[in-house]
């Protein structure tokens, strides 16, 4: 996009139906489980896809983000911080373009809920001090913490007692509710009250080491509980999950220090800061830390000399390619799909990374306009964009915008504005934003901002 004086132009969308994300440095997340959902059939442009659940077994993709101490790695018989930190694995949550939530796959350390018995919230409790502070500081470098995004964490009452959950926070760092832990879409069982294999976790030596609790007989063993940040019956007792995956509401005294912790994040992807870690099951055994790969994993990579694009019918669940989309990517050139919906273009980018547009047409459905950064042919890794996935509406009665302007995208240097169900605090500057519509209502105005 060319650079001009600052200046604002109206232009003639639609009311948004469907809004897609795009990774915005400054952006808030919001970590709210108010609806319950089966795991989706998403894989990003990362490699990375939501759980899925078959016949009672959950499965993850599992990701590498940052260090902590975890076993007794000098042999000294004694897991503490004189041992080396090792890779922390997480379990990936949900994924949504550059955005992936993510909780730790074991409990990694034991610390009370608050340091004194006092009533408290997830917003005035020392753990959270402790996690965005102390923990965070210790885990993760400085180019690790700007991959942390920043999440609006929304603090619901208590399920069964109604106990007042507090206000929403901004944290980097924090614990799952009571409501994520049973969210079908996470991979976790809908029963709260049900034992869960998706929701037993073991702890780390270090957090044993650090007075966590675990089951030492029946088929628990080396199980622990492991703190939601939801209250529990009254306001100095807090939510856990138990050893057999099953949760309590009425809840453990704040005070508790025998009970795990296991911090979640939402995490961007378009960091380099990350790597793949495999799947792993409900079933699996997490006891263990898996080494580290030194290179990159066994997985479809996406090579940056080709541009690849797929076309589907966004309402056809089967997500069968649509043939003969035809595709225009300003400075690269054009291309039709095939019959599986799929196309390629040569990579003849010179700089490392642009913007460029992407225009998909095809009769019979709203053209599709897409921004996106795509980078240069030298660069060759699994977690380049440069495979883009498309989604076409069809055309409907009353459609009277040409062509379906499908993202809105302006560079500006001013306090954040609202774009659809996106999230700001009062006090973020951006410096690009890209916002998705869909033209299904009566027209409207977006106004843009450009540099």
């Amino acid at each position: 996009m060319t650079k001009i004086g600052k200046r604002s132009l109206a232009v003639l969308a639609a009311g948004a139906m469907l809004l897609t994300s795009f990774n915005m440095p400054f952006a808030e997340t919001e970590s709210k489980a108010a609806t319950q959902m089966t795991a989706e059939k998403s894989t990003s442009a990362y490699g990375l896809s939501n759980p899925a659940m078959s016949d009672g077994v959950t499965t993850w993709d599992c990701i590498y983000f940052g260090k902590y101490w975890q076993e007794d790695t000098n042999g000294d018989g004694t897991a503490d911080q004189n041992d080396e930190k090792q890779p922390i694995k997480w379990r990936v949550l949900s994924v949504d373009g550059d955005d992936a939530f993510v909780v730790a796959d074991r409990a990694l350390d034991c610390q009370p809920y608050n340091e004194t018995y006092e009533d408290v919230t997830w917003e005035t409790c020392t753990l959270r001090t402790w996690l965005n502070g102390t923990f965070i500081n210790d885990a993760f470098s400085t180019e690790e913490q700007s991959a942390v995004k920043t999440t609006a964490v929304v603090n619901e009452d208590n399920i069964e007692y109604g106990t007042l959950g507090g206000n929403t926070t901004s944290d980097k760092i924090f614990l799952l509710s009571q409501k994520e832990v049973k969210n079908l879409k996470y991979g976790f069982d809908s029963d709260y009250y049900a034992e869960c294999k998706s929701r037993q976790c073991k702890p780390s030596t270090y957090a044993v080491e650090n007075h966590c609790w675990t089951r030492n007989s029946d088929g628990y063993v080396g199980n622990c509980w492991w703190w939601l940040r939801s209250p529990g019956s009254a306001s100095y007792v807090v939510a856990y999950v138990y050893d057999d995956g099953w949760g309590r509401d009425g809840g453990r005294g704040v005070c508790g220090t025998d009970v795990g912790v296991r911090p979640a994040l939402h995490i961007n992807l378009s960091s380099s800061s990350w790597k793949y870690a495999g799947k792993m099951s409900s079933d699996s055994d997490s006891s263990t830390t898996t080494a580290e790969p030194s290179s990159a994993p066994d997985m479809d990579t996406v090579d940056a000399s080709e541009i690849a694009v797929s076309v589907s019918d966004y309402d056809d669940l089967s997500a069968k390619g649509l043939e003969g989309a035809e595709i225009t990517i300003d400075g690269i050139g054009e291309t039709t799909t095939d019959a599986d919906g799929k196309a390629q273009l040569e990579n003849t980018l010179s700089v490392p990374s642009e913007m460029k547009k992407i225009h998909v047409k095809k009769e019979g459905y709203r053209d599709y306009i897409y921004y996106t950064t795509l980078v240069y042919p030298e660069l060759v890794n699994v977690f380049v964009t440069n495979r883009q996935s498309i989604s076409m509406k069809k055309k409907q009665e009353g459609d009277d915008v040409n062509p379906y302007v499908s993202s809105i995208v302006y560079y500006s240097d001013e306090i954040a504005k609202t774009c659809g169900g996106q999230h700001f605090a009062a006090s973020d500057r951006v410096t690009f934003r890209a916002c998705g519509v869909w033209n299904a209502k009566k027209p409207g105005y977006y106004q843009l901002y450009r540099d």
